[in-house]
Protein backbone atom coordinates (compact mmCIF):
# COMPACT_ATOMS: atom_id res chain seq x y z
CA UNK A 1 0.00 0.00 0.00
CA UNK A 2 1.16 3.48 -0.70
CA UNK A 3 2.30 6.14 1.74
CA UNK A 4 0.83 9.38 0.80
CA UNK A 5 1.57 10.48 4.00
CA UNK A 6 4.95 12.79 3.33
CA UNK A 7 3.42 14.50 0.11
CA UNK A 8 0.20 15.34 2.21
CA UNK A 9 2.20 16.59 5.25
CA UNK A 10 3.92 18.68 2.23
CA UNK A 11 0.59 19.86 0.66
CA UNK A 12 -0.33 20.53 4.50
CA UNK A 13 2.90 22.85 5.28
CA UNK A 14 2.88 24.59 1.60
CA UNK A 15 -0.29 25.84 0.86
CA UNK A 16 -2.06 25.01 4.14
CA UNK A 17 -4.45 22.17 2.80
CA UNK A 18 -6.61 20.73 5.02
CA UNK A 19 -6.62 17.12 3.86
CA UNK A 20 -10.09 16.51 5.47
CA UNK A 21 -11.93 19.04 3.60
CA UNK A 22 -11.34 17.54 0.34
CA UNK A 23 -11.32 14.18 1.15
CA UNK A 24 -8.72 11.66 1.15
CA UNK A 25 -9.99 9.35 -1.85
CA UNK A 26 -10.34 12.61 -4.08
CA UNK A 27 -6.73 13.95 -2.87
CA UNK A 28 -5.04 10.71 -4.34
CA UNK A 29 -7.12 10.75 -7.35
CA UNK A 30 -5.37 14.19 -7.56
CA UNK A 31 -1.85 12.86 -7.09
CA UNK A 32 -2.25 9.57 -9.29
CA UNK A 33 -2.94 11.85 -12.29
CA UNK A 34 -0.35 14.22 -11.46
CA UNK A 35 2.27 11.27 -11.09
CA UNK A 36 0.90 10.00 -14.67
CA UNK A 37 1.72 13.16 -15.98
CA UNK A 38 5.11 13.25 -15.09
CA UNK A 39 5.57 9.86 -16.32
CA UNK A 40 6.18 8.09 -12.61
CA UNK A 41 4.65 5.68 -10.47
CA UNK A 42 7.12 6.33 -6.78
CA UNK A 43 5.53 8.50 -4.44
CA UNK A 44 9.01 9.66 -3.28
CA UNK A 45 9.85 10.60 -6.56
CA UNK A 46 6.61 13.06 -6.91
CA UNK A 47 7.61 14.60 -3.50
CA UNK A 48 11.21 15.05 -4.48
CA UNK A 49 9.95 17.14 -8.13
CA UNK A 50 7.24 19.29 -6.56
CA UNK A 51 9.79 20.12 -3.75
CA UNK A 52 12.59 21.57 -6.05
CA UNK A 53 10.51 22.72 -9.30
CA UNK A 54 7.52 25.00 -8.49
CA UNK A 55 6.21 24.51 -11.67
CA UNK A 56 5.55 20.85 -10.83
CA UNK A 57 4.20 22.10 -7.58
CA UNK A 58 1.84 24.08 -9.71
CA UNK A 59 0.64 21.06 -11.53
CA UNK A 60 -0.28 19.12 -8.37
CA UNK A 61 -2.24 21.91 -6.88
CA UNK A 62 -3.80 22.73 -10.64
CA UNK A 63 -5.33 18.91 -9.96
CA UNK A 64 -5.81 19.29 -6.68
CA UNK A 65 -7.88 22.73 -7.41
CA UNK A 66 -11.73 22.88 -6.92
CA UNK A 67 -12.98 25.79 -9.11
CA UNK A 68 -16.60 25.55 -8.85
CA UNK A 69 -18.54 28.41 -8.46
CA UNK A 70 -21.37 30.26 -10.43
CA UNK A 71 -22.87 34.07 -11.42
CA UNK A 72 -24.07 35.81 -8.52
CA UNK A 73 -23.72 32.70 -5.72
CA UNK A 74 -25.63 33.94 -2.77
CA UNK A 75 -28.14 35.93 -4.11
CA UNK A 76 -28.13 38.32 -0.64
CA UNK A 77 -24.77 39.40 -0.37
CA UNK A 78 -25.05 40.96 -3.46
CA UNK A 79 -28.66 42.79 -2.40
CA UNK A 80 -26.90 43.72 0.68
CA UNK A 81 -23.86 45.36 -1.47
CA UNK A 82 -26.50 47.06 -4.02
CA UNK A 83 -28.35 48.81 -0.66
CA UNK A 84 -24.30 49.31 0.70
CA UNK A 85 -23.41 50.95 -3.19
CA UNK A 86 -26.59 53.24 -3.04
CA UNK A 87 -25.89 53.79 0.31
CA UNK A 88 -23.04 55.64 -0.54
CA UNK A 89 -23.54 56.47 -4.23
CA UNK A 90 -22.70 60.45 -3.67
CA UNK A 91 -19.20 59.38 -2.05
CA UNK A 92 -17.58 57.52 -4.98
CA UNK A 93 -16.23 59.07 -7.59
CA UNK A 94 -13.21 58.76 -10.51
CA UNK A 95 -10.96 60.39 -7.37
CA UNK A 96 -12.27 57.84 -4.70
CA UNK A 97 -13.43 54.81 -6.52
CA UNK A 98 -15.19 51.72 -4.90
CA UNK A 99 -12.00 49.58 -3.91
CA UNK A 100 -13.31 45.71 -4.47
CA UNK A 101 -11.05 42.49 -3.89
CA UNK A 102 -12.49 39.14 -5.16
CA UNK A 103 -9.86 36.40 -3.32
CA UNK A 104 -9.60 33.96 -4.55
CA UNK A 105 -11.81 34.88 -8.06
CA UNK A 106 -11.23 30.93 -9.58
CA UNK A 107 -12.78 31.18 -12.84
CA UNK A 108 -14.05 34.49 -12.55
CA UNK A 109 -17.88 34.07 -12.07
CA UNK A 110 -17.66 36.06 -8.95
CA UNK A 111 -15.73 38.97 -9.69
CA UNK A 112 -17.67 39.31 -12.99
CA UNK A 113 -20.78 39.36 -10.78
CA UNK A 114 -19.19 41.83 -8.85
CA UNK A 115 -18.78 44.02 -12.40
CA UNK A 116 -22.47 43.59 -13.02
CA UNK A 117 -23.78 44.24 -10.32
CA UNK A 118 -21.69 47.81 -10.21
CA UNK A 119 -22.72 48.27 -14.07
CA UNK A 120 -26.20 48.14 -12.55
CA UNK A 121 -25.60 50.35 -10.09
CA UNK A 122 -24.27 52.85 -12.02
CA UNK A 123 -21.21 52.81 -11.62
CA UNK A 124 -18.60 53.52 -14.50
CA UNK A 125 -15.30 52.34 -14.98
CA UNK A 126 -13.19 54.97 -13.17
CA UNK A 127 -15.63 54.40 -10.28
CA UNK A 128 -14.89 51.29 -9.53
CA UNK A 129 -11.49 49.04 -9.26
CA UNK A 130 -11.99 45.35 -8.93
CA UNK A 131 -9.06 43.36 -8.70
CA UNK A 132 -9.44 39.29 -8.93
CA UNK A 133 -6.63 37.08 -7.51
CA UNK A 134 -5.98 33.49 -7.75
CA UNK A 135 -3.05 31.62 -6.93
CA UNK A 136 -4.37 29.23 -10.24
CA UNK A 137 -3.04 30.17 -13.65
CA UNK A 138 -5.75 27.44 -15.46
CA UNK A 139 -8.53 29.21 -13.52
CA UNK A 140 -7.27 32.97 -14.48
CA UNK A 141 -6.77 32.09 -18.07
CA UNK A 142 -10.06 30.56 -18.33
CA UNK A 143 -11.39 33.80 -16.32
CA UNK A 144 -9.92 36.36 -18.83
CA UNK A 145 -11.38 34.54 -21.46
CA UNK A 146 -14.66 34.53 -19.37
CA UNK A 147 -16.78 31.80 -21.41
CA UNK A 148 -18.74 30.07 -19.85
CA UNK A 149 -21.20 27.57 -19.61
CA UNK A 150 -24.82 26.51 -18.56
CA UNK A 151 -23.50 25.59 -15.26
CA UNK A 152 -22.50 28.93 -14.50
CA UNK A 153 -25.60 30.49 -14.87
CA UNK A 154 -27.83 29.32 -11.51
CA UNK A 155 -30.43 31.88 -11.11
CA UNK A 156 -31.34 34.95 -13.08
CA UNK A 157 -30.65 38.03 -11.37
CA UNK A 158 -32.13 41.15 -13.14
CA UNK A 159 -31.72 38.98 -16.58
CA UNK A 160 -27.96 39.57 -16.45
CA UNK A 161 -27.38 37.00 -19.28
CA UNK A 162 -29.35 38.47 -21.28
CA UNK A 163 -28.05 41.53 -21.11
CA UNK A 164 -24.60 41.03 -21.13
CA UNK A 165 -23.47 37.60 -22.45
CA UNK A 166 -23.24 36.52 -26.08
CA UNK A 167 -24.73 33.16 -26.90
CA UNK A 168 -22.08 31.22 -28.71
CA UNK A 169 -22.61 27.96 -30.21
CA UNK A 170 -24.41 27.16 -26.35
CA UNK A 171 -21.82 28.95 -24.27
CA UNK A 172 -22.03 32.41 -23.31
CA UNK A 173 -19.37 34.88 -24.18
CA UNK A 174 -19.30 38.05 -21.46
CA UNK A 175 -18.90 41.20 -23.22
CA UNK A 176 -15.99 43.60 -23.18
CA UNK A 177 -17.83 46.07 -21.60
CA UNK A 178 -18.17 44.09 -18.47
CA UNK A 179 -14.47 42.33 -18.52
CA UNK A 180 -12.93 45.88 -18.71
CA UNK A 181 -14.25 46.31 -15.22
CA UNK A 182 -12.28 43.42 -13.82
CA UNK A 183 -8.34 43.29 -13.90
CA UNK A 184 -7.20 39.64 -12.82
CA UNK A 185 -3.27 39.19 -10.75
CA UNK A 186 -1.78 36.10 -9.47
CA UNK A 187 -1.58 35.85 -6.19
CA UNK A 188 -1.06 33.24 -2.85
CA UNK A 189 -3.64 34.83 0.29
CA UNK A 190 -1.27 32.74 2.36
CA UNK A 191 1.81 34.74 0.87
CA UNK A 192 2.38 37.06 4.21
CA UNK A 193 3.50 39.61 1.61
CA UNK A 194 0.05 39.34 0.11
CA UNK A 195 -0.60 42.45 -1.93
CA UNK A 196 1.69 44.18 0.33
CA UNK A 197 2.45 47.20 -1.27
CA UNK A 198 -1.52 47.81 -2.17
CA UNK A 199 -4.16 50.28 -0.51
CA UNK A 200 -7.10 48.88 1.55
CA UNK A 201 -10.41 47.41 0.23
CA UNK A 202 -14.16 48.66 0.62
CA UNK A 203 -15.15 45.51 -0.05
CA UNK A 204 -13.28 42.23 0.53
CA UNK A 205 -15.09 39.05 -1.41
CA UNK A 206 -13.72 35.95 0.29
CA UNK A 207 -16.25 33.26 0.04
CA UNK A 208 -15.85 28.99 1.01
CA UNK A 209 -11.67 29.64 1.40
CA UNK A 210 -11.00 28.57 5.05
CA UNK A 211 -13.17 25.63 4.40
CA UNK A 212 -10.25 23.81 2.59
CA UNK A 213 -7.28 25.77 5.13
CA UNK A 214 -5.15 24.32 8.18
CA UNK A 215 -5.58 26.74 11.31
CA UNK A 216 -2.04 28.32 10.51
CA UNK A 217 -3.05 28.86 7.31
CA UNK A 218 -6.53 30.39 8.11
CA UNK A 219 -4.73 32.61 10.74
CA UNK A 220 -2.39 34.22 7.92
CA UNK A 221 -5.50 34.70 5.73
CA UNK A 222 -6.90 36.45 8.79
CA UNK A 223 -4.03 38.64 9.13
CA UNK A 224 -4.03 39.64 5.35
CA UNK A 225 -7.56 40.76 5.33
CA UNK A 226 -7.48 42.44 8.51
CA UNK A 227 -4.56 44.74 6.87
CA UNK A 228 -6.48 44.90 3.32
CA UNK A 229 -9.53 45.52 4.87
CA UNK A 230 -10.67 49.78 5.32
CA UNK A 231 -11.94 50.13 8.71
CA UNK A 232 -15.53 51.01 7.47
CA UNK A 233 -15.27 48.15 4.62
CA UNK A 234 -17.47 44.95 4.04
CA UNK A 235 -16.54 41.46 4.08
CA UNK A 236 -17.98 39.27 2.37
CA UNK A 237 -17.94 35.48 3.57
CA UNK A 238 -19.16 31.69 3.38
CA UNK A 239 -22.26 30.51 5.56
CA UNK A 240 -19.55 28.15 7.89
CA UNK A 241 -16.68 31.32 7.35
CA UNK A 242 -18.82 33.16 9.48
CA UNK A 243 -18.34 32.08 12.63
CA UNK A 244 -14.67 32.38 12.26
CA UNK A 245 -14.57 35.80 12.09
CA UNK A 246 -16.91 36.40 14.76
CA UNK A 247 -14.77 34.29 16.42
CA UNK A 248 -11.58 36.95 15.66
CA UNK A 249 -12.82 40.68 16.41
CA UNK A 250 -15.33 41.45 13.34
CA UNK A 251 -19.34 41.81 14.12
CA UNK A 252 -22.19 40.08 11.42
CA UNK A 253 -23.68 42.77 9.28
CA UNK A 254 -27.69 42.59 9.99
CA UNK A 255 -28.41 41.13 6.66
CA UNK A 256 -30.08 37.47 6.83
CA UNK A 257 -27.93 35.29 4.79
CA UNK A 258 -25.42 37.93 3.03
CA UNK A 259 -22.98 36.35 5.81
CA UNK A 260 -21.69 40.01 5.74
CA UNK A 261 -19.05 41.08 8.62
CA UNK A 262 -17.41 43.96 9.53
CA UNK A 263 -14.28 45.03 11.92
CA UNK A 264 -15.04 45.43 15.35
CA UNK A 265 -13.55 48.93 15.94
CA UNK A 266 -14.92 52.55 16.90
CA UNK A 267 -15.67 54.69 13.85
CA UNK A 268 -14.09 57.72 13.44
CA UNK A 269 -15.11 58.82 10.45
CA UNK A 270 -18.32 59.29 8.72
CA UNK A 271 -17.49 58.12 5.42
CA UNK A 272 -16.97 55.05 4.38
CA UNK A 273 -14.70 56.36 1.34
CA UNK A 274 -12.55 59.08 3.37
CA UNK A 275 -9.52 57.02 1.90
CA UNK A 276 -8.18 58.99 -1.36
CA UNK A 277 -5.42 56.55 -2.46
CA UNK A 278 -4.20 56.27 -6.13
CA UNK A 279 -4.44 53.03 -7.72
CA UNK A 280 -2.07 51.96 -10.66
CA UNK A 281 -4.46 49.75 -12.89
CA UNK A 282 -2.48 46.51 -14.13
CA UNK A 283 -2.94 43.69 -16.19
CA UNK A 284 -2.95 40.45 -14.63
CA UNK A 285 -4.33 36.88 -12.47
CA UNK A 286 -5.42 33.61 -9.11
CA UNK A 287 -7.18 30.64 -7.85
CA UNK A 288 -10.23 29.38 -5.79
CA UNK A 289 -11.32 26.51 -3.74
CA UNK A 290 -15.71 26.41 -3.55
CA UNK A 291 -18.66 24.67 -2.94
CA UNK A 292 -21.46 23.85 -5.52
CA UNK A 293 -25.22 24.35 -5.53
CA UNK A 294 -26.83 21.86 -7.30
CA UNK A 295 -30.47 20.79 -7.61
CA UNK A 296 -31.52 17.76 -9.08
CA UNK A 297 -34.91 16.62 -8.99
CA UNK A 298 -35.96 13.01 -9.48
CA UNK A 299 -38.78 12.98 -12.35
CA UNK A 300 -41.61 12.00 -9.56
CA UNK A 301 -40.71 15.08 -7.89
CA UNK A 302 -43.19 18.58 -8.73
CA UNK A 303 -41.13 21.05 -10.37
CA UNK A 304 -39.98 24.27 -8.65
CA UNK A 305 -42.01 27.04 -9.47
CA UNK A 306 -39.64 29.67 -9.67
CA UNK A 307 -42.88 31.90 -8.36
CA UNK A 308 -44.77 31.06 -5.96
CA UNK A 309 -48.25 33.40 -5.39
CA UNK A 310 -50.95 32.80 -2.83
CA UNK A 311 -54.02 34.98 -2.20
CA UNK A 312 -54.83 34.79 1.16
CA UNK A 313 -56.75 38.05 3.16
CA UNK A 314 -55.71 39.64 -0.07
CA UNK A 315 -52.04 39.44 0.54
CA UNK A 316 -49.56 37.95 -2.02
CA UNK A 317 -47.19 35.98 -0.63
CA UNK A 318 -43.82 34.91 -3.14
CA UNK A 319 -40.31 33.37 -1.92
CA UNK A 320 -39.32 37.25 -2.29
CA UNK A 321 -41.54 37.97 0.74
CA UNK A 322 -39.86 35.66 2.79
CA UNK A 323 -36.61 36.95 1.66
CA UNK A 324 -37.32 40.38 2.65
CA UNK A 325 -38.56 39.32 5.93
CA UNK A 326 -35.70 37.20 6.96
CA UNK A 327 -33.24 39.84 5.50
CA UNK A 328 -35.41 42.26 8.05
CA UNK A 329 -34.48 39.63 10.69
CA UNK A 330 -38.92 38.56 11.26
CA UNK A 331 -38.48 35.58 11.02
CA UNK A 332 -41.14 34.42 12.75
CA UNK A 333 -43.37 35.85 9.82
CA UNK A 334 -41.07 34.47 7.40
CA UNK A 335 -41.84 31.27 8.83
CA UNK A 336 -45.79 31.91 8.62
CA UNK A 337 -45.48 32.46 5.21
CA UNK A 338 -43.54 28.97 4.47
CA UNK A 339 -46.16 27.13 5.91
CA UNK A 340 -48.61 28.31 4.25
CA UNK A 341 -47.24 27.58 0.90
CA UNK A 342 -46.23 24.23 2.09
CA UNK A 343 -50.32 23.92 3.05
CA UNK A 344 -50.73 23.57 -0.65
CA UNK A 345 -47.38 22.75 -1.93
CA UNK A 346 -46.10 20.62 0.83
CA UNK A 347 -43.48 19.03 -1.94
CA UNK A 348 -41.87 22.55 -2.56
CA UNK A 349 -38.12 22.29 -1.84
CA UNK A 350 -37.55 25.58 -2.74
CA UNK A 351 -39.50 26.65 0.38
CA UNK A 352 -38.68 23.56 2.29
CA UNK A 353 -34.95 24.86 2.13
CA UNK A 354 -35.45 28.24 3.02
CA UNK A 355 -37.26 27.03 6.06
CA UNK A 356 -34.28 24.85 6.67
CA UNK A 357 -32.51 28.22 6.49
CA UNK A 358 -34.99 30.22 8.57
CA UNK A 359 -34.34 27.54 11.30
CA UNK A 360 -30.55 27.73 11.00
CA UNK A 361 -30.85 31.61 11.61
CA UNK A 362 -33.07 31.23 14.70
CA UNK A 363 -30.28 28.50 16.03
CA UNK A 364 -32.72 25.95 16.08
CA UNK A 365 -30.80 22.85 14.85
CA UNK A 366 -33.54 20.21 15.22
CA UNK A 367 -35.72 21.72 13.27
CA UNK A 368 -33.37 23.11 10.39
CA UNK A 369 -31.86 19.07 10.26
CA UNK A 370 -35.77 18.03 10.23
CA UNK A 371 -36.67 20.37 6.74
CA UNK A 372 -33.39 19.68 5.35
CA UNK A 373 -33.97 15.92 5.69
CA UNK A 374 -37.47 16.90 3.83
CA UNK A 375 -35.60 18.55 0.79
CA UNK A 376 -33.03 15.48 0.80
CA UNK A 377 -35.87 13.01 0.89
CA UNK A 378 -37.27 14.77 -2.66
CA UNK A 379 -33.64 15.59 -4.12
CA UNK A 380 -31.45 13.33 -2.63
CA UNK A 381 -28.33 15.43 -4.55
CA UNK A 382 -29.77 18.78 -3.44
CA UNK A 383 -25.68 20.03 -2.90
CA UNK A 384 -25.96 22.55 -0.64
CA UNK A 385 -28.27 21.06 1.78
CA UNK A 386 -26.35 18.01 1.66
CA UNK A 387 -23.44 20.59 3.36
CA UNK A 388 -25.82 22.03 6.19
CA UNK A 389 -26.29 19.03 7.31
CA UNK A 390 -22.94 18.34 7.60
CA UNK A 391 -22.23 21.54 8.95
CA UNK A 392 -24.97 21.26 11.82
CA UNK A 393 -23.94 17.68 12.37
CA UNK A 394 -20.37 18.66 12.81
CA UNK A 395 -21.76 21.99 15.31
CA UNK A 396 -23.42 19.36 17.40
CA UNK A 397 -20.43 17.11 17.64
CA UNK A 398 -22.48 14.28 15.97
CA UNK A 399 -18.97 13.44 13.50
CA UNK A 400 -20.51 10.03 12.16
CA UNK A 401 -23.95 11.53 10.78
CA UNK A 402 -21.84 14.50 9.67
CA UNK A 403 -19.10 12.36 7.61
CA UNK A 404 -21.85 10.18 6.30
CA UNK A 405 -23.14 13.88 4.56
CA UNK A 406 -19.92 15.47 3.97
CA UNK A 407 -19.44 12.16 1.65
CA UNK A 408 -22.59 12.33 0.45
CA UNK A 409 -22.14 15.43 -1.02
CA UNK A 410 -18.87 14.82 -2.57
CA UNK A 411 -19.76 12.16 -4.51
CA UNK A 412 -22.72 14.99 -5.69
CA UNK A 413 -19.77 17.31 -6.74
CA UNK A 414 -17.33 15.08 -8.06
CA UNK A 415 -20.73 13.47 -10.33
CA UNK A 416 -21.80 17.13 -11.39
CA UNK A 417 -18.19 17.69 -12.40
CA UNK A 418 -18.22 14.82 -14.66
CA UNK A 419 -21.11 15.62 -16.01
CA UNK A 420 -19.77 19.06 -17.11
Amino acid sequence: MTDYSNILNYLNQKIGLNIDSIGFITLESCILNTMKEFNTNNINHLLDLIQNDYEKLRVLIENIKVPETWFFRDIESFNYLKSYIEKNRNQINKTNPLRILSAPCSTGEEPYSLAILALECGLSRDEVEILAIDISRESLQNAQNAIYRKSSFRNDYNSFKEKYFVNIDGKYQLIEKVKNYVIFKEENILNNDFLYNYPQFNIIYCKNLLIYFNDDARNIVLNNINRLLDENGVLLVGLSELSFFTRNDYDQIKHNLAFACKKNINKTKNSDFSKNINYTKESINFKELNNKHIIKQSTNVKKIEKSIKIEENRRVYTLENIKKLADEGSFKEAEEICNIILQNDSYNIEILFYMGLIYMALNKKELAIEYFNKVIYLAPSHYETLIHLSLIYESIEKKQQAEIFKKRAEKVFKKNIQNN
